[in-house]
């Protein structure tokens, strides 16, 4: 599984400075990978120095951001190219595929699964409108089906992550702390509070499951699709491309077929939440 990583990639988070590490790579993140244009050397390490002078117990920031930098390549985080006469820097393919990671975990609980939904239906309606020139949309709306899925895994599961934290605490005051600062700002404002509104993304699910059911269904799009996907080399044959389409909507429309369960645990969590506050 790890085998693209560098073997000491994981280094880098595991020492004193492991925070300030972080934030560098955030930074770099948003603030040079994340924009067109190459990134040179020196603006990376100005952006280590920026980041160390936020930092008040590291000193000389010169030097380290000098010693940041080495180290950031010497456990593969960053590549160095020479471009001209200038020294060029990208984060390494699998170290961003990581980061992107990491950085979709911890923001994981923030994260409104509204847009996936609707990114699915527009997926599957383009895909119904030029099968030939959309034939990437399927496999679109299985990761993005994918996602969503896991994301309200994700809320159920850290609803009763709170809720079990909560029954162990016994003072007034830690409790209400709790369900103002962790449970409703998290939680409830971000994604729970969407259930109930007019604006529940759910409402478009019957429109994904109808396009899910009909597609098969439509001789001339399939076969279009089937042929497209022998002739951009996503399948072998005409079979395996069938067998591959059928297999990819039947994913989606099961994910959307069975949410129900996920939905009434996080309901019944929910009141037993506030039943206990």
């Amino acid at each position: 599984m790890f085998d693209t990583l560098h073997r000491d990639a994981f280094k880098i988070f595991s020492g004193t400075m492991s925070e300030t590490y972080t934030r560098i790579l955030e930074r770099a993140l948003s603030d040079l990978f994340d924009v067109p244009g190459m990134v040179d050397r020196e603006d990376f390490i100005a952006l280590i120095k920026d980041v160390l002078q936020e930092t008040p117990e590291v000193k000389n920031e010169g030097i380290q951001s000098n010693i940041i930098y080495a180290r950031l390549k010497d456990t593969g985080w960053l590549v160095e190219q020479k471009s001209g006469y200038k020294r060029v820097v990208d984060l390494d393919p699998a170290a961003r595929l990581l980061l992107d990671f990491l950085v979709d975990m911890r923001e994981g609980r923030l994260r409104s699964y509204g847009g996936e939904v609707v990114n699915v239906l527009s997926l599957l309606e383009s895909l119904t409108k030029d099968p030939s020139g959309r034939y990437e949309a399927l496999d679109s709306a299985v990761k993005a089906s994918k996602s969503f899925l896991n994301h309200l895994r994700s809320l159920s599961a850290n609803m009763g992550k709170f809720e079990e934290e909560l029954l162990n605490k016994r003072e007034v005051d830690s409790i209400f702390r709790a369900f103002f600062e962790d449970y409703i700002e998290t939680f409830l404002i971000s994604d729970f509070r969407k259930l109930n509104t007019s604006s529940n993304p759910f409402r478009f699910r019957l429109q994904i499951l109808a396009l899910c059911e009909a597609f098969p269904a439509e001789r001339q799009k399939m076969e279009v699709l089937t042929s497209t996907y022998v002739s951009e080399g996503k399948a072998k044959d005409a079979l395996h491309a069938q067998r591959t389409i059928l297999r990819d909507l039947a994913f989606v429309r099961s994910t959307f077929e069975n949410i129900e369960g996920y939905l009434s645990i996080i309901h019944e969590t929910s009141k037993r939440i506030e039943k206990r506050i």
